[in-house]
């Protein structure tokens, strides 16, 4: 007769033995809930990876430029009533084609690589990075006013002073970049009026290499 007051040496095996298989078949299931939750993540990662392989850059994982025109569009049909405000900012490689000439086209692409990862470093969730071509990249910033976006250019650019390269003959080299920043206004009579003065505040940067412009 089972006692549960006093319980026998079997009785006490037994119980013993029934909470260890208990533990064990717990543990089973907790695993397989984190595994087949982890899959899932690992699916779902995948499948957005897949979905967004048409609007991404190869090399850089940047956004690319077709998106890019679908979304300017966008954002300035949404700021046009004046409810939401967005920045841009250009970013050109300074000296791109000496790094290639010298180094090569595998470290030239290492050093882009490395510019839209420098800029994600220090970038919120909603910014976009695009890849706007060859070693120029444009970012968007909504809800930002110029003074935000001129500060984030100063920290773009001395975030990546800080990095340094390394080719095979064990030689070091740095690399920099000069920006444009331009604020969305309501004078502007478009898209294309935006990106010609911030093209402009570009052009002035890199007169004085590794600056900083923001369009008039």
């Amino acid at each position: 007769m089972w006692s549960f007051a006093n319980p026998s040496l079997a009785q006490q095996i037994f119980l013993a033995c029934l909470f260890t298989f208990l533990g064990i078949l717990l543990g089973m299931w907790i695993t397989s809930r984190r595994r087949s939750k982890q899959e899932k993540r690992r699916s779902n990662q995948e499948f957005n990876s897949e979905a967004e392989r048409p609007i991404r850059d190869d090399l850089t994982g940047a956004y690319n430029r077709r998106h890019l025109d679908k979304i300017l569009v966008e954002f300035w049909n949404l700021a046009e009533p004046g409810h939401a405000p967005f920045s841009l900012l250009m970013i050109d490689l300074n000296h791109f084609k000496k790094i290639n000439d010298r180094h090569g086209r595998n470290l030239g692409d290492r050093v882009l690589q490395s510019v839209v990862q420098n800029i994600l470093n220090n970038i919120r969730k909603a910014d976009m990075v695009f890849r706007y071509g060859g070693d120029k990249f444009l970012l968007l910033l909504p809800m930002t006013r110029g003074e935000f976006a001129m500060n984030l250019a100063n920290r773009l650019r001395e975030e990546f002073g800080k990095l340094t390269f390394h080719v095979p003959n064990h030689d070091t080299f740095k690399a920099d970049f000069s920006i444009g920043v331009i604020e969305y206004r309501t004078d502007f009579s478009g898209v294309g009026e935006m990106l010609t003065k911030l093209h402009e505040a570009l052009d002035r940067a890199k007169k004085e290499l590794g600056k900083i412009a923001l369009a008039g």
